[in-house]
């Protein structure tokens, strides 16, 4: 939560906002979320590996939207 907050999202500027889609998309890909010693605890939030590419992709078309928003803004 300390890194992504969704209830505070609405307030990032574009710029941080494609940051934190790119950190999501990352994390994703690497499967590092949900943490290991999360999962020890809760086996249900296991995600499939579709589930991890579906988030990865998600997140990567929000970054692509937003950034090229923002060329579009800057060209203008």
């Amino acid at each position: 939560k300390r890194h992504l907050n969704f209830s505070e999202f609405a307030n990032y500027t574009p710029a941080q906002a494609s940051k934190k889609f790119h950190e999501i998309n990352k994390v994703m890909k690497n499967h590092s979320m949900p943490l290991r010693s999360y999962l020890l605890m809760h086996e249900e939030a296991r995600l499939t590996p579709d589930q991890y590419k579906n988030v990865a992709d998600w997140a990567l078309r929000m970054q692509q939207q937003l950034d090229s928003a923002g060329a579009a803004t800057a060209r203008n």
